[in-house]
């Protein structure tokens, strides 16, 4: 009852592209703060270029550039957007949370968690990401393709150390081939990333770096741009299966009625665009 699946699927059935009205429902999940704050950041790659303070150039090396709260006018902007996308909270119950439901707004309403955010600036990985998300839109026809629906801002945890290498990597900075290492593969091979932080953030995907003390911790989490394509329900899949005779759904999720975890199986899928770190109470907040 809680997301209207019923109401939903009838709707769809109406719809001319039944298909893409399911996977534009999956929107009414996320505040409207949230979907603001995604539409002004933009959902191709190249766009986020406006906000970059170094000339795009393939043989610079990748750049971190913190986002201040305090800068200019852009980019107090940009700051808002990123952490709205990151404090919000779902319209919905989440499936793989064990805390109540408003724990993440509470947390949000006792102190701010978030200790910095930088911008990725990866020429390199923009430049091939950006391309990857045109032919998606060009091989979909213009009925069937919506940025936001198609290409979603998403959430993946992990240790600085990873992240580090995520973001230097020249190109591809995800490895695929890690799927499944420490943590399963249960809704198939690729990369994981997650709607919501609270996916990542309370099952201890953000890990600690192994030279930080057990105390005053500082976790780190990567707000990237994904294109899934359309979407199938994930399992047991070393491929995705065929959409048509010549094109593969480009992502697996969870739930078909109220996805929280989005599989993808191209590292060029995916432009890890901001860092946010924040501090460790934000995991431990339960009231």
């Amino acid at each position: 009852k809680e997301n209207n699946l019923l109401a939903r699927l009838v709707d769809a059935a109406k719809a001319p592209n039944p298909e893409r009205a399911m996977m534009q429902s999956w929107l009414t999940f996320l505040s409207e703060e949230r979907l603001a704050a995604e539409n002004t950041l933009g959902f191709l790659p190249e766009v986020l270029q406006k906000y970059w303070v170094t000339e795009p150039d393939p043989d610079r090396d990748v750049r971190l550039v913190e986002v201040r709260p305090d800068g200019g006018e852009e980019e107090r902007k940009e700051y808002e957007c990123v952490k709205t996308m990151f404090s919000a909270n779902p319209k919905v119950k989440q499936h793989y949370s064990i805390r109540p439901r408003d724990a993440w707004r509470k947390a949000w309403q006792a102190a701010d968690w978030i200790r910095r955010i930088d911008r990725i600036e990866n020429i390199c990985q923009e430049e091939v990401a950006t391309q990857y998300f045109k032919n998606l839109a060009r091989t979909m026809s213009e009925d069937n393709y919506q940025a936001g629906v198609h290409v979603r801002w998403l959430f993946h945890g992990s240790t600085p150390e990873a992240i580090k290498d995520i973001t230097e990597a020249k190109a591809g900075g995800f490895n695929a081939c890690l799927s499944g290492v420490g943590v399963g593969d249960i809704w198939g091979k690729g990369i994981y990333f997650a709607r919501d932080p609270h996916y990542p953030v309370y099952n201890n995907f953000c890990r600690p770096s192994a030279a930080q003390s057990s105390g005053g911790e500082q976790l780190q989490i990567l707000c990237c741009l994904v294109a899934c394509g359309p979407s199938c329900l994930g399992g047991d899949l070393k491929i995705f299966p065929k959409r048509t005779k010549q094109e593969a759904y480009g992502c697996a999720v969870d739930s078909l009625s109220n996805p929280e975890v989005f599989v993808v199986q191209k590292d060029i899928a995916v432009y890890p665009a901001y860092i946010i770190t924040f501090e460790r109470p934000l995991c431990d907040f339960h009231s």
